[in-house]
């Protein structure tokens, strides 16, 4: 017979997993953008503190990165992006920084990203000044 966790051994269960994902997520920004990324500790328990942080090294100054992106990281089957991205706007709007909800559901064992439309473009139109700089040395 199989035993049912207590709400207890839930809430430890969901942390665990929450904590893998956000390190999962710190070797990823660390692979592909080099920066040194780190989970924040108790980020869940604090309202206006993003699931992950970064500083330049040797330095106590945040890196532009997460200056710009407010970061959230659910690692959770049941996607509820509405919800998790109204909690997340309020407090992105106490910091004035765009919010990025990254996600994971075992079902389908890939890494998705949501954010505000405006956001994502405004990006792309970085991305293509830079491209459009290069182009022209």
């Amino acid at each position: 017979m199989v035993k049912e966790r207590t709400p207890s051994e839930l809430g430890s269960y969901s942390k665990r997993k929450g904590d893998e994902y956000e390190r999962h997520i710190c070797k990823l920004i660390k692979k592909i953008l080099e920066i040194d990324a780190r989970r924040t500790p108790s980020s869940g328990a604090l309202f206006i503190k993003s699931d992950i942080t970064g500083f330049i090294a040797n330095t106590f100054m945040r890196n532009w990165f997460f200056e710009k992106y407010f970061i959230e990281c659910k690692n959770r089957d049941n996607v509820s992006v509405v919800k998790w991205f109204g909690t997340a706007e309020q407090k992105v709007s106490i910091g004035a920084r765009q919010n990025v909800i990254l996600f994971w559901r075992s079902k389908e064992p890939i890494d998705f990203i949501t954010m505000r439309a405006e956001d994502f473009l405004y990006i792309m139109s970085e991305l293509q000044e830079l491209t459009d700089r290069r182009e022209r040395k």
